[in-house]
């Protein structure tokens, strides 16, 4: 018989099967990404031992995210249909000294939330409120009631903090705000690419969340990676570099001005209409052969070659794109390798 997972560590499955359509967890989720991705060590899961996990700094972070307005008592009144409570949930998730735990909420009773005290985090969001002492008690004579020690509660609340969203919960307001957000943390939103974008992270985080797991060593198919996400988010400086490239092959006369204009639209979502077929050319390895460290627009024209024997049913315009896009991918991952050894 299968050894019995203890109840702190089972994973919560019920969100991966409920998820259709807009949904505030995942927006929630998308502008953790947007604000964390640039760095190395991120990592985010969905719907695993909480709404959203996150590894970063050294710490890894419970999130518990609620689309509505809450108070310190709907933070810990056990829900009838579990019998715990929201910040029961949250903070009973884990003991290791890493672990923070955080509930993200639309807002907060008006009176509840003028003892809260903000603090300057450097971590997810920057800036997050912490529970004042007088709350504190109320949490921990509450969490008593349902099971919890003392010293337990005590340790974890040193490490509890509530967020609240700068969006309401609603897809236009929400939508509009992350956009406004990628922009500001310099992703291309030119054209339509900006939608384009948070509609393929967006898909990319439902398919996560909707996978269903028994264990920890299954956990890792619900989670993405900051250099996964980067290949997603290019900045608006990668995105004018691919379009000089090709304007190089039209000036080495390797393009006409018909195809460098077909080739400069292809680009700007290349890698979000033809994301499949661009893994699928990644898998073939034929990448591998292509040296960096020679003359760029030789390169780029030598790997379309390759790709065009490979897949000769696709446009041209689509194969240099891809070409040009899976180069400078290169680049930039060969450029964090080496930075990574020193």
């Amino acid at each position: 018989m299968d050894k019995q997972v203890p109840a702190e560590e089972t994973y919560d499955n019920g969100g991966a099967i409920a998820i259709k359509g807009y949904n505030f967890q995942h927006a929630i989720a998308s502008l953790i990404i947007i604000l964390n991705y640039k760095k190395d060590d991120f990592c985010i899961y969905f719907e695993t031992k909480d709404d959203v996990e996150v590894s970063l700094e050294n710490k890894h972070i419970f999130i518990q995210v609620k689309g509505q307005k809450l108070s310190i008592n709907d933070l810990t009144k056990p829900e009838k249909n579990n019998n715990k409570s929201i910040l029961l949930k949250n903070i009973s998730k884990n003991s290791s000294k890493k672990a923070r735990y955080k509930v993200v909420a639309l807002d907060f009773a008006e009176k509840d939330k003028k003892e809260l005290s903000i603090n300057q985090e450097s971590c997810l969001f920057g800036e997050i409120n912490c529970y004042s002492e007088e709350q504190k008690q109320i949490i921990i004579e509450k969490l008593l009631q349902q099971g919890m020690t003392e010293a337990e509660i005590k340790e974890k609340l040193s490490s509890s903090y509530i967020y609240f969203s700068p969006f309401v919960n609603n897809a236009e307001c929400a939508y509009t705000y992350l956009l406004g957000c990628m922009n500001q943390n310099e992703i291309n939103v030119d054209s339509n690419r900006g939608q384009a974008v948070l509609n393929e992270l967006l898909k990319m985080i439902t398919q996560k969340a909707e996978k269903v797991i028994n264990n920890e060593q299954e956990k890792e198919i619900k989670k993405l990676e900051s250099r996964e996400l980067r290949k997603l988010f290019k900045s608006s400086e990668c995105f004018n570099n691919r379009v000089k490239l090709a304007n190089e092959l039209k000036n080495a006369d390797i393009l006409n001005l018909k195809d460098y204009f077909k080739i400069k639209k292809e680009l700007l979502d290349v890698d979000i209409k033809h994301r499949a077929l661009k893994n699928e050319i990644e898998n073939t390895g034929v990448i591998d052969f292509i040296e960096t460290d020679k003359n760029e627009i030789t390169a780029i024209h030598e790997l379309y070659r390759e790709i065009a024997k490979i897949k000769p049913q696709h446009n041209k315009a689509l194969l240099y794109a891809l070409s040009i896009d899976l180069y400078i991918d290169k680049v930039i991952s060969e450029v964090e390798d080496e930075s990574n050894d020193n």
